[in-house]
């Protein structure tokens, strides 16, 4: 297989190129490069099997402590939750899982066997998030080789096979922690905290404004339709969910992040970032990459997508394209009080919104935020 390796390359690297070209939209060369991922892996599983050449481990330990000591990154998507990992993902002391994981979406709860979880993060490590940079393993074949080959012992080894990815994959020493991103994780913090009794967390919050009419651009390219009331509902949840966490968890291992502060004043931020992870903060933790290699950011603007830079852009001009009047009215009376709870009470200071006639009784909005007040 290894001398067969460069054609599948060329071919993958050809598709991968396309896939790039029409992002985050997905055409039919995702597909085939979803077929063609599948038959590289089914070609290493082939070469495994034969060889049979693996040693079983009998305790976890011998992996190092760190598999136990995740960091779980929450928040809805669109919301600036993959530039806070990609920032971190540099530091030597924290192995950060590539794009979103779906931890307790698919692994949580069930034992999947090894042939599977080959196929399924193979897939994801070749081609982590459809944008640069792709094979997050690097480009030698040996690199996916070896990871099947410990992804079988350390699956023998470990409570989860969620972890045994993250031990296979895993080529830092002397990591403190791994990273886990999943939109909307903040909905399973109990569980999670019951599963990692050490586990941290980090909840990115961005301007509901912003943050939707950034989901409602991507299900537009994607050809989907979704009702911004829907949306807005949905951020209601998650933002109420953000408060209840970290009064419940405790802030000393749930911490709020707020996407405004992270792009206008990175440098405290993730200063904050450090000592709240108890890592050494480093230059390196203001240059956003995926497994050391500079990354694109995940914007849904491709003036905004610059490899390795933060970019720090003016909002207004953009959501004004997006959301009509009549979807900007459904997002403050669905949400004015959970944003004004977390910050964002100088919504109607906005200019763009006075321009929008959007008006909201201030009695009304100080009732709800009591009332909620209450209630967390």
């Amino acid at each position: 297989m290894k001398d067969c390796f460069s054609t599948y390359k060329e071919q993958i690297d050809h598709l991968l190129t396309k896939r790039w070209e029409v992002y985050p939209a997905r055409d039919e060369s995702f597909e085939e490069l979803s077929r063609l991922l599948s038959c590289f892996t089914d070609e290493m599983l082939s070469e495994i099997n034969q060889t049979n050449e693996y040693t079983k481990i009998s305790r976890p330990i011998e992996i190092g402590d760190y598999i136990n000591y995740p960091v779980f990154i929450c928040g809805a998507s669109k919301s600036g939750t993959s530039l806070l990992p990609q920032l971190l993902d540099n530091h030597k002391d924290l192995f950060v899982m590539p794009g979103d994981s779906h931890f307790m979406n698919h692994f949580a709860n069930n034992r999947w066997a090894f042939h599977e979880l080959a196929h399924f993060w193979i897939k994801r490590f070749v081609n982590p998030s459809g944008k640069p940079p792709f094979w997050f393993l690097g480009e030698k074949y040996e690199n996916y080789y070896n990871f099947l080959k410990n992804l079988k012992k350390y699956l023998e080894a470990l409570p989860y096979s969620f972890q045994a990815v993250v031990a296979a994959a895993n080529g830092k020493k002397n990591v403190q922690r791994w990273m886990e991103k999943t939109p909307h994780n903040e909905l399973h913090a109990d569980s999670l905290k019951t599963m990692f009794p050490s586990a941290k967390f980090m909840h990115v919050i961005r301007n509901p404004i912003d943050n939707i009419a950034s989901l409602k651009r991507l299900h537009k390219i994607r050809g989907r339709t979704r009702n911004v009331y829907t949306l807005a509902r949905m951020l209601k949840k998650l933002f109420r969910r953000a408060m209840v966490n970290q009064n419940s968890i405790g802030a000393e291992s749930y911490r709020i992040i707020y996407f405004e502060d992270l792009i206008q004043n990175p440098e405290q931020i993730m200063k904050e970032v450090a000592n709240f992870l108890n890592i050494p903060f480093h230059s390196l933790l203001l240059t956003p990459t995926e497994n050391d290699q500079p990354t694109v950011i995940n914007s849904m603007y491709e003036d905004r997508r610059i490899s390795g830079k933060i970019v720090n852009s003016n909002r207004e001009e953009r959501w004004k394209n997006e959301l009509t009047k009549k979807e900007l009215k459904e997002i403050l009376h669905v949400l004015y009080d959970e944003a004004s709870a977390l910050g964002y009470a100088d919504w109607l200071k906005n200019k763009a919104m006075k321009k929008h006639n959007i008006v909201l009784s201030n009695n009304k909005i100080m009732h709800y935020l009591e009332k909620l007040k209450q209630r967390i």
